[in-house]
């Protein structure tokens, strides 16, 4: 799932294939759609995995960030938020 949100993001859910996203992540293609019905529930699926990923960045304080804010600030400012 995080290869497929990475690829939307940086290219756009209309250029993405599930081709590309099953090779981005090792998986086979077999493998992907057995998950998934096709790129669109695949969409919805990373969609729906998106706030809780944010919550649990958000409450990963690290030790020199003054609140749980300015720690998430610091790690979407410093790359992808998908790790």
């Amino acid at each position: 799932m995080r290869s497929a949100a990475e690829s939307f993001a940086r290219e756009g859910f209309a250029v993405v294939s599930l081709t590309g996203i099953s090779t981005r992540s090792g998986v086979s293609n077999d493998a992907l759609h057995f998950h998934f019905a096709g790129k669109t529930a695949l969409a919805e699926a990373a969609e729906e995995a998106a706030p809780a990923r944010l919550q649990a960045m958000a409450g990963e304080k690290s030790p020199g960030a003054p609140s749980r804010l300015q720690h998430l600030v610091e790690r979407v400012l410093r790359g992808p938020v998908l790790r």
